[in-house]
């Protein structure tokens, strides 16, 4: 779903970039060692060596050279959907078709439908204040608490079992992106939101938080800023290259950039955004 084409790492990002401003960038494919040129998630890890999931595997890349990462060939020729490192250092993988791997550094354990999870389409992982891992699947939503499963779908309040996102917020809530709407968890119920309640699309691909712990989403029609009480939306209308917008990252200047659906990347800057195509570099 996201980064169709190309991996493109940029190596620097000015914190107050004009519509002028051009990027340095170095593009990188399957002919420098990436498994696959559709790339579905980057994390840099705790050591900074980056872990990207495409398509086709996973790989680490130090800076200079890709390297395979294959646990039992399980990975290999597979889609790798996210990848996310916890607190303890593990790194997980979650696929299509093949379940949950984590890598300790020095082991390799395997988690599938066999093992209690609802699904093994996984698209979202994250941590929570306790330790558990949430795994966002295709078919619901599952707490990992190092030894078993515990299983949240629609017949308990989530308001979609379709599960694009996760992010737990400084509060320590879990939100949960789905093609239904957004989902609040507290720990003991659900609080659901679509576009009824002021969301810009009931399609939401990613979630991040701001300084302001003001909750965003990226959505099939735009973004929607929340406070806590009510929802601000940007469309094309405010400026956004393109509707779709499928991933959020705020840089250390605590600016919002904006990765679009064939539009390419959008800046918000004083509550309007700025488009940054290939034009730009």
């Amino acid at each position: 779903m996201k980064y169709k084409v190309l991996l493109i790492v940029l190596l620097w990002i000015a914190p107050s970039i004009g519509v002028a401003q051009r990027f340095n960038s170095i593009n990188y494919n399957i002919s420098d060692g990436l498994p696959g040129s559709q790339v579905n998630k980057i994390i840099q890890d705790k050591t900074g060596k980056l872990w990207i999931g495409t398509m086709n595997g996973a790989c680490q890349f130090d800076g200079k050279i890709f390297t395979p990462f294959d646990p039992g060939n399980v990975l290999q020729n597979n889609p790798v959907k996210t990848i996310f490192q916890d607190r303890q250092g593990n790194i997980w993988f979650g696929t299509i078709r093949k379940g949950l791997v984590k890598y300790s550094g020095t082991s390799f354990s395997f988690f599938t439908t066999n093992d209690g999870l609802l699904s093994d389409n996984i698209n979202a992982l994250a941590q929570d204040a306790a330790g558990n891992l949430w795994v966002g699947t295709s078919e619901g939503l599952c707490r990992f608490d190092g030894k078993q499963f515990t299983n949240f779908t629609t017949a308990k309040g989530l308001i979609n079992d379709n599960i694009f996102d996760l992010k737990v917020d400084s509060k320590g809530r879990l939100w949960i992106a789905t093609i239904g709407g957004v989902a609040m968890f507290d720990g003991r119920r659900f609080v659901n939101y679509t576009s009824e309640n002021g969301l810009v699309s009931n399609i939401v691909y990613s979630i991040k938080e701001d300084a302001q712990n003001n909750i965003w989403f990226a959505t099939y029609e735009g973004i929607s800023k929340f406070d806590g009480k009510t929802f601000k939306n940007y469309s094309v209308v405010n400026g956004l290259p393109n509707e779709r917008v499928e991933d959020l990252i705020f840089d250390s200047s605590g600016n919002l950039w904006l990765g679009t659906y064939g539009g390419g990347l959008g800046k918000l800057l004083n509550d309007s955004i700025i488009s940054i195509s290939l034009r730009e570099g």
